[in-house]
């Protein structure tokens, strides 16, 4: 029995528009100025008792995860986060509810005073 081979009626390449990813937002459009270098050199706002280095040379953008802010593998928004120290940003998880809500008010209370933010000045 001789085989034949197959024989393709569509061609193995693209004929419609190629997708391309969505781009993604940048920063600074959410508040006027990028979140991330702010939080460079400013004071850790979580401040652990006997976990906290209280080194600004350390303090990045530490996210938190909350529930809807976010989908699996992916960064909530920049406003969902505090400025934290390396030590704290570590121990983050053994911080409680209360602290991690005081240090996002206090990093959001210090977002709204930065001289380039579009969020409302008047209740800082």
């Amino acid at each position: 029995m001789k085989r034949t081979p197959i024989q393709r009626h569509t061609p193995l390449s693209r004929t419609g528009p190629i997708r391309t990813r969505r781009k993604r937002s940048t920063p600074e459009r959410s508040v006027g100025f990028d979140l991330r270098a702010f939080a460079k050199d400013q004071a850790c706002t979580l401040r652990l008792d006997g976990i906290c280095n209280r080194d600004p040379t350390t303090t990045v953008l530490c996210h938190v995860r909350l529930f809807g802010a976010s989908g699996g593998g992916q960064k909530p928004p920049d406003l969902c986060a505090f400025h934290g120290c390396s030590a704290c940003h570590a121990a983050e998880a053994t911080a409680s509810d209360g602290d991690i809500l005081r240090a996002v008010l206090e990093t959001l209370r210090r977002v709204c005073a930065h001289p380039k933010s579009v969020l409302p000045r008047d209740r800082v």
